[in-house]
């Protein structure tokens, strides 16, 4: 049985300009352990399948249809008598089962909180124990996603670490509850090369060590073929292609897949473009 399983699911968007159908007859599953990539351009419907199945979709949003299971228990909004039933099983599955890391930190993060509120506030919901025990899992969350010095930093505001600092911290808040499965949404879109690199080294680590399964969105098939063992190729709501990651960099079988890796950027071309406009300027 898989942990994640989605089936023919599709939401829809009520609009001024009508109905838009965001997702549509999407079906996928997510084993314990496993590194599953989502890949497409923005508005390809990729993020919004997963906040159907966090129950996060804006409130002009609804699941029109489809099954959702966590370790084969539905939690798809009809399989509950009243939206007050399934917010409460919801505020319990997320941090618990499914866990989610969002593209930018500062939306995420409440700018006038210390993050010992922040990282504590997910513990203290979600386990029993006590303020002093939470403040030290919150502490050694904080050293586990390589944030130096935690036990002083965690008094810190979120303005005052830099952006790859931020990100990790909104990791060592999804772990906090140790879920079964993070969501990571676009995670390193906003940031630098280098840092990117140790983020995505972090998520890797993270499921090593811990099994934790990773179901990582992405626009970027070059990142989804360094961190992913299965990818899922999303265009105008659907999944139009899936599979083993190396077996559809060899031999896709869409024309908007072999777009996107047509869209990875060449180290050698990249080299050579670079070198030549050095010669231009008299660089070179």
């Amino acid at each position: 049985m898989s942990m994640l399983e989605i089936q023919h699911l599709s939401t829809d968007f009520e609009t001024e300009n009508g109905m838009v159908h965001a997702v549509r007859d999407v079906s996928l599953s997510v084993d314990k352990g496993e590194v599953l990539g989502i890949v497409g351009e923005s508005g390809s419907g990729k993020s919004q399948t997963m906040f159907s199945v966090m129950g996060l979709l804006s409130g002009n949003g609804i699941v029109k249809d489809g099954s959702i299971t966590i370790d084969g228990k539905e939690i798809s909004p009809k399989a509950f008598s009243d939206r007050k039933e399934y917010e409460q099983v919801m505020d319990h599955i997320r941090g618990n089962d499914l866990a989610m890391i969002f593209q930018d930190p500062m939306t995420f993060l409440n700018p006038v909180l210390r993050i010992e509120t922040q990282l504590m506030e997910p513990i203290l919901n979600h386990m029993d124990i006590s303020k002093e025990e939470a403040k030290k899992r919150a502490i050694e969350l904080m050293r586990k996603v390589g944030i130096p010095s935690p036990e002083a930093r965690i008094r810190q505001y979120p303005h005052q670490f830099s952006g790859g600092m931020r990100q990790r911290i909104i990791i060592a808040i999804a772990l906090a509850c140790d879920p079964k499965i993070i969501i990571a949404d676009e995670p390193t879109t906003a940031l630098d090369v280098t840092i990117q690199v140790q983020i995505l080294k972090l998520l890797q680590k993270i499921n090593r060590e811990q099994g934790t399964a990773v179901l990582f969105i992405s626009h970027d098939l070059g990142v989804i073929r360094h961190l992913c063992s299965r990818v899922i190729v999303m265009n105008q709501g659907k999944a139009v292609e899936q599979g083993d990651v190396q077996e559809i960099f060899r031999h896709p079988s869409m024309e908007y897949t072999r777009k996107l890796l047509a869209a990875i950027p060449n180290r050698r071309t990249s080299l050579r473009r670079r070198t030549a406009a050095d010669q231009e300027r008299g660089e070179g």
